[in-house]
């Protein structure tokens, strides 16, 4: 490892020219402090024995120096800048080992021949081998053989200055070996380091990251993707997907079938050129306005069908969140609805059919929901005083009717508008718009209106019903001979006449009418009508 040692070195605490320098500064003041001492103690001696001071001693000092600066330089210098250098780079070493043991990945760094110099805690664990029993093995006998040939392939390639395929091309995706045996997925950046000097050997460092967790996932979103791409093209529905700006990048079967067109001819907004003139604009639109607020959408257009045909689709639209709530996209389900739609217009047809057929009745018609008048036709308005129904339109029902019927009306109405059986006929006393009152026979059926439940009512004036009854109940008296026609025992208007003080004594309580009898008519008849 002794590249990456001295890499560790040059980038130590104290690098070797910073402690050269501060050692030759001290060699110069040993150096100074021995001439001083070695000069003035010889000429101290110099004079006190002679009492004078010779400027020899000066030389002495001097010759000092020389003989001393080799021996110094040999003896202090040397082992003082090896002893700081060793404590900068095991200071170093150590620093870089244990960032290097810190590291969640494994590292791993070898020689050029494949022998592992180093590999830290984490590439131990990965591997599932002991602490420490890696270091001086070769790197071809831990690893699966696909690699130990790439290894060697970008060996070659690395030594011939030309590019390999893993070898400083960033992480690439392998496999890698454990003491068990077994093969697992990893994350690899393999680089060369840097060497300090020409003459040294090039060592080379990887890093292992295991993805065996992220391919399960990768694997397992395939398999959904799959599956959903399965079941939507298996639906009876058209299903489209968008990116986060609009831009639709997938149609299942269903569509294509329906517009006959390619996947790669409908992305984007090819779709669009199948839209009805009519409706292109709107239902650009409306996609447009939910792109922009990120919102659900429902619309109806028409789209043309493989054959030509224009067909109406019901379209549903939502946006699609990630788990950060960052939109990812939108999707969205297609759904023909031509045959509802030519159902409801028929529907509609039907409608105006039925509203005119009622608006023209000579009877009253009208149509109660939730308490409030829906609908009348012309009858009904002119029954109730009114020259217009849009008049009667939103009223109360209830005013409409004599104050002692309506607990009663309410009643039945409940009751038919919940399913429950109530007599279909009944008469009611009803009021005008003017105050007056009439007697009236109501029908009344259950049904729906828009779609909810109703009451359909039918109106009968019983007015003049009522004065024919009273007329028939009278008995006929002829005004020339004063019979009466006595109908007791046979039916109505087919019994004998006889004398009307004979009647009398047996129905005291008869009420009368005027007319012939039929001898008395016919006496008549040839008198004053001859010939007929």
């Amino acid at each position: 490892m002794s590249s990456l040692d001295n890499t560790a070195r040059t980038r130590g605490g104290l690098p070797p020219n910073q402690a050269t320098t501060i050692t030759r500064h001290l060699l110069w003041r040993a150096l100074l402090v021995m001439f001083l001492s070695v000069t003035l103690s010889d000429m101290t001696l110099d004079y006190f024995r002679e009492g004078t001071v010779h400027y020899d001693s000066l030389l002495t000092g001097i010759a000092s120096l020389l003989i001393a600066l080799p021996l110094l330089f040999i003896e202090v210098v040397l082992p003082a800048v090896k002893l700081v250098a060793a404590e900068a780079e095991s200071g170093a070493q150590k620093r870089l080992e244990a960032i290097l043991e810190s590291v969640s990945d494994g590292v791993v760094v070898s020689s050029l021949e494949g022998t592992i110099l180093f590999a830290n805690r984490a590439m131990h664990q990965l591997l599932g081998r002991p602490l420490d029993s890696m270091k001086g093995r070769r790197t071809g006998d831990l690893s699966p053989s696909s690699y130990r040939e790439a290894r060697a392939a970008d060996i070659a390639a690395f030594l011939a200055g030309e590019p390999g395929t893993l070898l400083n091309q960033g992480p690439k995706e392998g496999t890698a070996l454990r003491a068990s045996g077994e093969e697992f997925a990893v994350e690899i950046t393999w680089n060369s380091l840097p060497a300090l000097n020409p003459s040294e050997k090039p060592q080379f460092v990887a890093i292992l990251r295991e993805i065996t967790a992220r391919k399960r996932r990768e694997a397992a979103l395939r398999e959904s993707e799959a599956l959903f791409r399965t079941l939507a093209d298996m639906a009876p529905a058209f299903i489209w997907m968008a990116d986060a700006q609009g831009q639709l990048n997938y149609l299942n079967k269903g569509w294509l079938d329906f517009r006959g067109h390619t996947l790669e001819q409908e992305l984007n907004f090819g779709w669009a050129e199948g839209l009805h003139p009519d409706d292109y604009q709107r239902c650009l639109d409306t996609y447009d306005q939910t792109v922009k607020t990120r919102t659900p959408y429902e619309m109806e257009y028409r789209m043309r069908r493989h054959d030509g045909e224009y067909r109406w689709l019901l379209d549903r639209g939502v946006p699609l969140w990630d788990a950060e709530r960052n939109l990812a996209g939108f999707i969205g389900l297609c759904v023909d609805v031509t045959v509802r739609k030519q159902a409801e217009d028929s529907l509609r047809a039907s409608e105006r059919r039925f509203r005119e057929l009622l608006e023209g009745l000579p009877v009253a018609v009208r149509i109660v929901q939730d308490d409030k008048l829906v609908f009348a036709n012309l009858a009904d308005a002119h029954l109730h005083g009114y020259s217009r129904p849009e008049q009667e339109l939103g009223l109360d029902p209830s005013g409409q009717v004599a104050p002692e019927e309506v607990e009663r009306l309410a009643d039945l109405h409940r009751r038919r508008v919940a399913g429950e059986p109530v007599p279909r006929r009944c008469e009611v006393r009803r009021r005008r718009r003017d105050g007056s009152e009439l007697l009236t026979e109501i029908e009344a059926e259950r049904t729906f209106f828009d779609g909810r439940p109703a009451s359909l009512v039918v109106i009968r004036d019983l007015t003049d019903r009522k004065r024919v009854e009273v007329y028939e109940k009278l008995l006929p008296v002829c005004c020339v001979c004063g019979k009466i026609r006595n109908d007791d025992g046979g039916a109505q208007g087919e019994g004998a006449w006889q004398r009307l003080d004979q009647y009398l004594s047996r129905h005291s309580d008869a009420e009368f009418s005027h007319t012939f009898c039929p001898d008395c008519f016919h006496e008549y008849k040839q008198r004053n009508l001859p010939g007929r």
